[in-house]
């Protein structure tokens, strides 16, 4: 992974990559923990995260764990949707 891609983003960004190009369970797993580090989740005030269905995201029972232990919801919406099937149209 390229050093560059992470310039100009946010202090604390974080970045992973793997040889296949693939998200992986254990850097999914990583993520997940800096995302409920940054949004501070509690019984009384939920955090919904909406993923795709991707393998990594559906069966990762430690980022399923984890993510219940620290009150964020995870939807996982069917694998290979695309953007325009969630858009209503008139």
């Amino acid at each position: 992974m390229k050093a560059e891609l992470l310039d100009g983003t946010p202090l604390g960004t974080i970045a992973a990559r793997h040889p296949s190009g693939w998200i992986q369970l254990s850097i999914f797993t990583e993520w997940l923990r800096h995302f409920i580090h940054h949004v501070h989740a509690s019984a009384d005030d939920l955090v919904v995260l909406i993923l795709d269905g991707h393998y990594p995201h559906t069966r990762n029972m430690d980022g399923i764990n984890l993510a219940r232990e620290q009150s964020v919801i995870i939807v996982c919406l069917p694998p290979h949707i695309g953007y325009n099937r969630l858009m209503f149209r008139s």
